[in-house]
């Protein structure tokens, strides 16, 4: 399965690039207590004043010291003024946090910060976890090259609105409530493996050719040449139908992709 959400090499250098360049947060981030806009390393704090206020809460998964997408969010998003006015009275943020500056973060939160990595499944930073004020999890968040904080709220938003089946009924028309359902489920299907017709049946029987010639090589090489030209003459037309479908699920995930954009954008308003 081809993994469509796989970065670019130029994403990556420019992430080395900015680990280099960006500091770590500009300022200390509490360990203890928690205000509404302002992120504390105290999730406990954090989930308990999202509770009371009725607030989402944001769980920021970063390395706070060494990733430069971390750095990037940092710099063009959460430091800005924009942010922190709409986050004032909006969010509740908590920092989970892998630097390599162990000293960084309290003792007694670091292994409390691998179960919470466990607990999510996080596989690379940063990822943002946004919860409910009762602890769902309603949405994941990362980071982009072009981030601002106008569509990080947008984005924020329109998870929210998804994951409140009144709100999206109000945000869209029936017919677009029916797509958005449909093209998320196989958005998901892709994302999570789905099979390609064909791809299983070419896998046996390249493994059945390799088998044949591996006999050969040892009982009879003379007939290797004849086995490998019968080989390519079934495999070729198999392999190229498999590639041909291969594409047209590529292309299928983008235009399926683009078009959730565009829905998602219509709740964040």
């Amino acid at each position: 399965m081809v993994d469509f959400r796989g970065m670019k090499t130029n994403a990556i250098l420019l992430a080395a690039a900015l680990c280099a360049a960006a500091p770590a947060f500009a300022e200390p981030v509490p360990a203890e207590g928690a205000e509404v806009g302002a992120f504390t390393q105290d999730v406990d704090a954090a989930k308990a004043l999202a509770r009371e206020k009725g607030l989402p809460l944001l769980l920021d998964f970063t390395g706070s010291d060494w990733c430069g997408w971390c750095k990037l969010m940092d710099r063009q998003v959460f430091s800005q003024d924009a942010w922190k006015e709409w986050a004032a009275t909006s969010i509740v943020l908590a920092t989970i946090d892998f630097p390599s500056d162990e000293s960084l973060v309290p003792d007694g939160f670091r292994e409390r910060n691998r179960k919470l990595s466990d607990q999510y499944g996080i596989e690379g930073y940063p990822t943002y976890v946004l919860l409910s004020a009762e602890g769902e999890e309603v949405g994941r968040l990362g980071a982009s090259r072009d981030a601002s904080p106008e569509k990080f709220v947008a984005q924020i938003r329109a998870a929210l609105v998804e994951a409140d089946p009144a709100a999206l009924a109000a945000a869209l028309s029936p017919e677009e409530a029916e797509e958005f359902a449909r093209l998320k489920a196989r958005v998901k299907a892709i994302e999570s493996g789905d099979a390609i017709e064909g791809a299983a049946e070419l896998e046996e029987k390249i493994e059945a050719w390799q088998k044949k010639l591996d006999e050969a090589k040892e009982n009879a090489p003379d007939t290797i040449r004849d086995l490998q030209s019968k080989a390519v003459a079934e495999l070729t037309p198999l392999q190229r139908d498999v590639n041909a479908k291969r594409r047209a699920l590529a292309d299928e995930y983008g235009k399926a992709v683009e078009r959730l954009d565009a829905l998602r954008a219509k709740l964040a308003k």
